[in-house]
């Protein structure tokens, strides 16, 4: 079985991505596109065909994050949101398996997600009612029996209560704001979080900037990079409460 998984090698990611890249060696550099093996479903009541640009940390260049549901789009927006995560793979390489019966199969994921550590998840995105009426955690369980210890670590199913909705929208909207870099308001929000005692507001905090909507958002990201942190559970908002992150210590 093991003979069989290293047999199979389909192309790289990378070698994937740069089939696909279109980019001069000016200012404007377009994303590389997706290196998704499957091939998209034509008719679906649960689709919602789209693609994310995503900065890896890993390639250290943008591409193009593949998504076929609004539940597939959340799972990418929240693990673009963690610090710790350096590159996403959207719908990897397959990984082949044998059934309970002994029959042969393919499995492939929505997403392989690769934290700072090393450590690699693959994602199985599916609505709660539907995991439960396939038996998809039992499937997947099944699957990471089999995958090689150098391609991922776990296998893990993401569905609309793998975490809070507030969080999911928090995460789309640091995207945003992360679109175009602002070294300045960063730097004079982390002169003002230096010199916070006690807590305040992310409204109260991003005014001692001085640089208005630059400065909250600048502030949004703070907290997602962990200098600051929510004093309660929700969205982040200007009458959010938060604190220096070291004093949570």
């Amino acid at each position: 079985m093991a003979d069989d998984q290293q047999q199979y090698s389909p192309k790289s990611e990378l070698e994937a991505r740069q089939s696909y890249v279109d980019c001069s060696q000016g200012i404007v550099r377009v994303p590389m596109g997706s290196a998704g093996t499957r091939k998209l479903s034509k008719r679906s009541r649960q689709s919602s065909r789209g693609g994310i640009p995503y900065f890896s940390q890993k390639l250290q260049k943008y591409v193009t994050l593949k998504t076929e549901s609004h539940l597939e789009g959340a799972c990418h927006y929240v693990a673009m949101a963690d610090p710790n995560v350096v590159h996403i793979w959207d719908q990897p390489k397959p990984v082949k398996y044998y059934e309970w019966d002994g029959r042969k199969a393919e499995y492939t994921a929505d997403a392989l997600i690769e934290y700072r550590s090393g450590f690699k998840i693959l994602v199985e995105t599916k609505p709660s009612a539907i995991a439960i009426k396939r038996q998809t955690e039992l499937k997947l369980t099944r699957v990471a029996e089999f995958v090689p210890v150098d391609f991922a670590n776990q296998v893990t199913l993401f569905t609309e209560k793998s975490c809070p909705k507030w969080l999911v929208a928090d995460a789309r909207r640091l995207h945003e704001f992360q679109k175009h870099p602002d070294p300045e308001a960063d730097d004079a929000i982390r002169e003002v979080i230096d010199r916070l005692s006690g807590t305040t507001t992310l409204g109260a905090l991003a005014g001692k900037t001085g640089l208005a909507g630059r400065g909250f958002r600048a502030a949004f990201r703070a907290a997602f990079r962990g200098d600051i942190q929510r004093a309660n559970a929700g969205a982040l908002s200007a009458s959010s409460s938060i604190f220096k992150a070291e004093a949570a210590a």
